[in-house]
C-alpha cells in the first residue's frame, strides 16, 4: 500500500491506503473503506488489521469484509508516521457501536493486539479510536484545542456485512 509523503495541511487529515498514487487507485481504496483519519497530519495515522485465518498473517485491513467462521480473530492496531516520541496512546476498540475494550500502546512499538470471536452467522464490525497527546500543528493553531485528546480513528473491519448495500 502506498501512502503519500507529501506535506499535508488539513485538519483533520484523511489517510488513504491505495495501491498506487493514481486517481483510480485512490478512488478504489476509498470505495473499499481503506482509510483512516488523524486530527492533524503530524499525529500518527492508525492502521487496523486482522488475522481471520489464524496463521499469524494479518490479511485483512480496514474496509475488508468476510463471513466469520466462529473461530477467534486476532487484530492489530498500528500507529505510524507521526506522533510524540515515547508517548503512550489509548486505543479504544469499538465493536458494533459499543466499547469492547481499551488498550494502551507503549512508547516504542506504538502497536497493540487484541482477540475476539465474531459470531458465525451474525454481522459485526470492529474499529478503533486513538486518544493521547497531540502534536502541535502551527498551520492551524487552534486545532489542538478543538481535537482535545482525539488523535485518530479507523474505518471498520466487517464480518458478514452485505457488500451490496
Amino acid at each position: 500500500m502506498a501512502l503519500s509523503s507529501q506535506r499535508l495541511a488539513g485538519t483533520p487529515t484523511t489517510w488513504v491506503f491505495a495501491e498506487t498514487r493514481t486517481k483510480p487507485a485512490i478512488l478504489a481504496a476509498l470505495e473499499q473503506g481503506r482509510a483512516s483519519i488523524s486530527s492533524n497530519p503530524l499525529n500518527p495515522r492508525v492502521e487496523l488489521y486482522a488475522d481471520a485465518e489464524g496463521d499469524g498473517h494479518f490479511e485483512m485491513m480496514m474496509g475488508d469484509n468476510i463471513i466469520p467462521n466462529g473461530r477467534p480473530v486476532s487484530f492489530e492496531v498500528r500507529l505510524a508516521g507521526g506522533g510524540i516520541g515515547g508517548a503512550s496512546y489509548r486505543v479504544r476498540v469499538i465493536k458494533n457501536r459499543s466499547e469492547f475494550g481499551v488498550i494502551l500502546t507503549d512508547g516504542t512499538t506504538l502497536s497493540v493486539q487484541f482477540c475476539d470471536t465474531p459470531e458465525a452467522g451474525k454481522r459485526s464490525y470492529y474499529r478503533v479510536e486513538i486518544e493521547g497527546p497531540q502534536v502541535p500543528f502551527a498551520e492551524v493553531p487552534n486545532s489542538m484545542a478543538l481535537s482535545e485528546n482525539m488523535v485518530a480513528l479507523s474505518n471498520p473491519i466487517y464480518f458478514n456485512y452485505n457488500p451490496n448495500f
